[in-house]
């Protein structure tokens, strides 16, 4: 397996943790469809919330703010109201972000 993902992997692990530290329930992980992958689905009340995790050595790319701006980088292009199988349908507007 490659350094840089051994690191994603760490770094997904590590946002999922933060999650559940905050009161969230991680649905799924690296949940994937037809246009492209969620790193995690997780929801908290009737919240469900995408994230996309961006793990980096350095900022030579650029600062955590900079690095996913558009809605394909943050997985709202693969439309989470469909949401992964063990989703509940009822729940509100889905928050996209990453970390």
């Amino acid at each position: 397996m490659a350094d840089k993902d051994i690191r994603g992997r760490a770094g997904e692990e590590r946002a999922a943790r933060h999650l559940q530290a905050q009161g969230y329930t991680v649905l799924d992980r690296n949940w994937r469809t037809a246009a492209g992958e969620l790193d995690i689905v997780a929801a908290r009340g009737p919240h469900l919330v995408v994230v996309e995790v961006k793990t980096r050595r350095t900022e030579w790319f650029g600062t955590r703010s900079k690095r996913s701006t558009s809605a394909s980088a943050t997985g709202c292009g693969a439309s989470p109201a469909r949401g992964p199988s063990r989703t509940p349908r009822s729940r509100g507007a889905a928050h996209c972000g990453s970390i």
